[in-house]
C-alpha cells in the first residue's frame, strides 16, 4: 500500500507532464465510496490542495468569504432544483439556531455551565469542507456501528418519518445507487415540512436539563455529514438527469454490449445478498470475518452480556453458542441470542415513532436495527461497485490480458471473489495465505512467481 500511495504522489504532482491528474493516475482506482467528498478522508496536505480544483471560481469565493464569519441560508434557485453553495461547516441550519442561542445567552460553557460559551467554539477551526454525498451520509455508518458505538448518531428518525417503509427503503436505495437517477429515487421519501425536521442524525447542539444548551465538544466525535443531502449533493460527471457514480457506471456498462450481461448478472447477485443478509443478518454474516453486527446488536440490546464477555475476537461471537463471563463462572448462550430480520426491525423503529410528537423515543434497540439494515445495503454497494469498476477497466482495454489487483478487506475481498467464481465461471488458480491467523504468529507470505511475473498468470 505504500508503494501504491507513494507512485500516485509522485504521478500526480510530476511537474513534466502537462496531461491533468485524472489521466495521469488512471492506473489507480477507487472503489469504497463511502466517504466521498469527505475531506477528512484526504490526508495528504498536498492532496487537499487539490480539493477545491473541484469548485467554481464563484463557489471558491464564497468558500472564503469569512466576512463577520456569517452563516449562509440555503437558497434554491428560481427552479427549486439547486442551491448556491454553502460550505460544509455553514450549509446546516442547526448552526444557525446555534448562533442564535449564543446570541440569548443560553449555550453555556463545557466545564462548569457558568459562563456563556465564546465564540471560538470550533466551528472554523478546520480548513477545509465536505461536499455533501449520499454515499457519506449512509457510508458513515458503518463506522459508528463497527469502531464507535457509544457516539450518539440517529438514522431510525429519518427512516421512521421519511423513508416509511422497508419497501420503500430497497425501492430508494436501487433507485439511488444500483442504475436509477437521483430525482427518481427522492420521489420515493416524504421530505415535506414536517418530516425535514428528521433527515437529521446528529444535532451540534446538546440540550441541557435547565432548558439551557451547549456543543457538542470534540470527545463525543465529529460527524461529518450530519444530515441528508436532499437539497444538494455530489453526483457522476455528465449524467442528465443526476446520477451517483454507482449507477452512472452500472448504465454505462448497460451501453456496452460485451459488459451489459456481466453488469445485470452483478446487479442480481447484490440484490439477492442484500435479501439474503436482510431475512437473518447474524446467520448470513460471513463465517470468516463477519461478527460486527452482532457485536453491535449485543453492545446495544444485551450490553450487560457485552460488558461480561471476550468481544476481542467478533468473528468468534459468530460461532461460538456459549462465552465464559469475565468476572464469574457464569455462561452466556448467546447461540440462542438472534438479530431480528430488517423487515421485523423496521417494524419496530415505526412502532417506536408511532406514538406521536412528544413521545417519540430513540432506544437503542431500534437505533441498532436501523444502523444494522443501512449497513447490509452498503456493504453490499461497495462490493457492487467493485464488481462493476472491474468489469468497466477489462471491456475498456485494448488489451486481452488483464491483471487487475485489488486492495480491500477480507470480506469485501471473499464477496468479490464468489460473484466471479460462482456466477462468472471463473477459475480460481491459487490461495495463497489464511483467513485464521494466531496473535503471535508471523504473517508474512511467500508469494508465488506468477505474482512477480504476471504473464505467467496466463499459461494454461
Amino acid at each position: 500500500l505504500d508503494f501504491v500511495y507513494r507512485r500516485f504522489m509522485e504521478e500526480i504532482f510530476h511537474k513534466s507532464s502537462s496531461t491533468d491528474a485524472e489521466e495521469r493516475s488512471a492506473w489507480l482506482h477507487c472503489v469504497d465510496m463511502r466517504d466521498l467528498g469527505c475531506q477528512a478522508a484526504c490526508h495528504s496536505k498536498s492532496v487537499q490542495k487539490l480539493w477545491t480544483k473541484l469548485l467554481t471560481p464563484e463557489e471558491y469565493a464564497t468558500l472564503n468569504n469569512d466576512e463577520e464569519n456569517k452563516f449562509l441560508e440555503l437558497k434554491p434557485d428560481s427552479r427549486g432544483e439547486f442551491i448556491e453553495f454553502v460550505p460544509e461547516n455553514r450549509m446546516n441550519p442547526e448552526r444557525l439556531y446555534h448562533e442564535t442561542l449564543r446570541s440569548e445567552g443560553r449555550l453555556v460553557h463545557v466545564e462548569d455551565g457558568s459562563e456563556s460559551e465564546s465564540s471560538d467554539d470550533g466551528d472554523d477551526e478546520d480548513d477545509g469542507f465536505t461536499y455533501p454525498s449520499f454515499e457519506g451520509f449512509f457510508g458513515q455508518n458503518t463506522d459508528f456501528l463497527y469502531y464507535s458505538k457509544h457516539v450518539r448518531l440517529a438514522y431510525s428518525p429519518f427512516l421512521a418519518k421519511c423513508v416509511q417503509s422497508l419497501e420503500t427503503w430497497d425501492k430508494f436505495f436501487t433507485n439511488l445507487f444500483l442504475g436509477g437517477t437521483i430525482k427518481d429515487a427522492l420521489s420515493l421519501l416524504k421530505l415535506d415540512e414536517c418530516t425535514r425536521q428528521y433527515v437529521y442524525v446528529r444535532s451540534p447542539i446538546l440540550k441541557l436539563g435547565d432548558d439551557s444548551y451547549r456543543h457538542r465538544d470534540d470527545g463525543e466525535h465529529y460527524i461529518t455529514y450530519p444530515f441528508f443531502p436532499f437539497l444538494f449533493y455530489l453526483f457522476a460527471k455528465n449524467t442528465s438527469p443526476p446520477r451517483t457514480w454507482s449507477s452512472s457506471l452500472f448504465n454505462k456498462l448497460c451501453d456496452d454490449d460485451n459488459a451489459k450481461d456481466t453488469a445485470v448478472a452483478a446487479r442480481d447477485w447484490t440484490l439477492q445478498k442484500i435479501r439474503c443478509s436482510s431475512l437473518n443478518p447474524k446467520d448470513a454474516d460471513d463465517p470468516e470475518c463477519g461478527g460486527e453486527w452482532f457485536e453491535a446488536y449485543l453492545y446495544a440490546v444485551h450490553r450487560d452480556i457485552y460488558d461480561d464477555i471476550d468481544i476481542s475476537d467478533a468473528t468468534a461471537l459468530l460461532k461460538k453458542n456459549k462465552m465464559k463471563s469475565l468476572n464469574s463462572n457464569r455462561k452466556y448462550n448467546i447461540g440462542r441470542i438472534r438479530i431480528p430480520s430488517c423487515q421485523e426491525g423496521f417494524e419496530e423503529i415505526l412502532q417506536a415513532f408511532s406514538t406521536g410528537p412528544s413521545n417519540e423515543k430513540i432506544t437503542d434497540r431500534s437505533e441498532v436495527l436501523a444502523k444494522i439494515l443501512i449497513d447490509i445495503y452498503m456493504s453490499c454497494l461497495v462490493d457492487f461497485s467493485t464488481i462493476l469498476k472491474v468489469v468497466d477497466i477489462a471491456s475498456s482495454s485494448s488489451k486481452s490480458k488483464v491483471v487487475i489487483v485489488l486492495y480491500m478487506g477480507t470480506a469485501h475481498t471473499r464477496a468479490v471473489s464468489d460473484f466471479f467464481l460462482n456466477r462468472m465461471s471463473f477459475r480460481r488458480k491459487a490461495f495463497i495465505g489464511k483467513f485464521d491467523w494466531d496473535d503471535d504468529e508471523c504473517r508474512s507470505l511467500r508469494l508465488p512467481g506468477a505474482l512477480w511475473n504476471f504473464n505467467d498468470l496466463f499459461q494454461k
